[in-house]
């Protein structure tokens, strides 16, 4: 199918066919998350509908015309025309096909629903957005909740198309310099009868901590968060173990009304009682961690609880600066340091100095050392440290190729200055040197830079020498 991707259709180079929020439930799903079954109308659906209907020349002029005093006006008469435009039968068939598959699990279709006999699915409809200067944190972005039938999911898939023409959608792309050449795609997924459900994060956006994970949890569907009063529960990243638990009296809840399927709001007599029971906050921690590690950015999943089992509807990155605690010992055990003193390399007594140099440095190793207790054996026996283990290994085969680059530019630099040696003492280099000495300069700070956040001090204060050496030699 061209316009329709199953879940297990898709790959990560379908970014620009699926969205972010889709490419991320598919990935979710291969690597074997509790996803309810999907499907992805594609972006180029949505402009084959434009294009085939005649409607892609109407939006056109009807942008190339927009003010700030219209805008409204345009969002509206562009959003009626996607309404009511026929889609593409083609389009259509496969949208219908997919949905009417949703039944039809692996190992889970019955007899009765292979004769066809069976109710239409509800499914959830959300727009997934593909162009990579759409932050959807900043934007609203429509879900659907309850949709059964084939007209109705038809028309949210259309909703969600036209959302790229709302107001907000309109100035946020003028603001950005988004052209109008844009789509998006669908997911559309099962529902599931939630009992509970909420968000989690990875890293907690409150105390801006990546040692917590965050987890808020409704009664029903997570609606209207603002006025819920949901529990909030810190969990340690580490051992997920629960730090914190606030609970709140919850007094009325979303829930599926069995009988039309429609999202209805109850009262709770229970109101306060805990909304996830520890296991369940475990759970959940967990799964937030694992889909951080694999996805290898912060992230805010919508979950949902049904019989006991979790499941995850959907994952997005988590654009927010974190406070970063590792960095902050290292900054503590850095101002415990002894200050070097400065030494003037353009004294006469240059080797003398540099040699007074290299032994106040030995000793700052050695504090460095008393102060980082940790042996490798240490590090390699716990889980937590092995990535970082792994990395700076990594860092070391590439630091060959960074001396190799250092050395050549000394090389150079001796080449020109050799037939001048009087030049050495003055700091006005021609412009060749100068560049060759800022380019070094660059080299060897980012490097030490480097090395001091991977706690490798004694490749930092190696480095250190050279970069010494390279201004002696301007």
């Amino acid at each position: 199918m061209d316009n329709v991707l199953l879940f297990k259709e898709i790959s990560k180079y379908d970014l620009p066919k699926v969205g972010f929020k889709g490419l991320n439930i598919a990935l979710l799903k291969h690597e074997g998350f509790n996803i309810p079954p999907g499907f992805i109308v594609v972006s180029d659906a949505f402009r084959k509908f434009l294009f085939e209907s005649g409607l892609k020349v109407k939006i056109d002029d009807l942008l190339s015309r927009i003010t700030l005093d219209n805008v409204d006006r345009t969002a509206s008469e562009i959003k009626k025309l996607i309404e009511e435009t026929e889609l593409p039968e083609e389009i259509k068939e496969e949208i219908v096909d997919s949905y009417t598959s949703l039944e039809f699990e692996i190992g889970k279709a019955k007899l009765i629903d292979l004769l066809g006999v069976k109710e239409d699915a509800l499914v959830v409809v959300r727009s997934s957005y593909v162009h990579e200067k759409i932050d959807d944190s900043k934007l609203s972005q429509p879900t659907f909740l309850s949709v059964k039938g084939k007209k109705e999911l038809i028309k949210a898939i259309k909703l969600c198309w036209a959302s790229l023409y709302s107001k907000e959608m309109l100035l946020y792309r003028q603001r950005n310099k988004i052209s109008n050449d844009i789509s998006n795609a669908v997911v559309v997924q099962k529902m599931i009868d939630t009992e509970f459900s909420g968000i989690a994060y990875s890293s907690n956006p409150e105390s801006k901590k990546k040692s917590e994970i965050l987890i808020k949890a409704s009664f029903g569907f997570y609606i209207d968060p603002e006025h819920l009063s949901s529990d909030r529960y810190l969990v340690d990243k580490k051992e997920l173990a629960s730090k914190e638990n606030d609970v709140n009296a919850q007094e009325y809840g979303f829930y599926r009304n069995k009988e039309s399927g429609e999202i209805v709001k109850k009262s709770i007599s229970n109101s306060k009682v805990q909304k996830l029971n520890d296991r369940l906050i475990r759970e959940v921690a967990r799964l937030t961690k694992k889909i951080a590690t694999l996805m290898n950015k912060e992230q805010m999943i919508e979950y949902a609880v049904c019989k006991d089992d979790v499941y995850i509807l959907q994952s997005k990155d988590l654009k927010m600066d974190f406070e970063d605690e590792i960095k902050r010992e290292k900054d503590e055990i850095i101002e415990e340091m002894p200050k070097i003193e400065v030494i003037d390399l353009y004294e006469p007594n240059l080797e003398e100095d540099l040699a007074v140099l290299e032994e106040m440095e030995m000793q700052d190793l050695n504090e460095l050392k008393k102060i980082n207790k940790k042996t490798a054996k240490e590090i390699i026996i716990e889980p937590e440290k092995t990535d970082e283990l792994i990395r700076k290994l990594e860092f070391q085969q590439k630091e060959d190729d960074v001396l190799e680059f250092i050395d050549e530019v000394e090389k150079r630099l001796d080449e020109k200055t050799k037939e001048e040696p009087e030049r050495l003492k003055k700091k006005d280099v021609d412009r060749d040197n100068e560049i060759l000495a800022l380019e070094l300069v660059k080299t060897l700070t980012d490097k030490m830079e480097k090395q001091l956040k991977d706690e490798d001090y004694d490749s930092y204060f190696e480095t250190k020498k050279l970069l010494r050496k390279a201004m002696w030699k301007l």
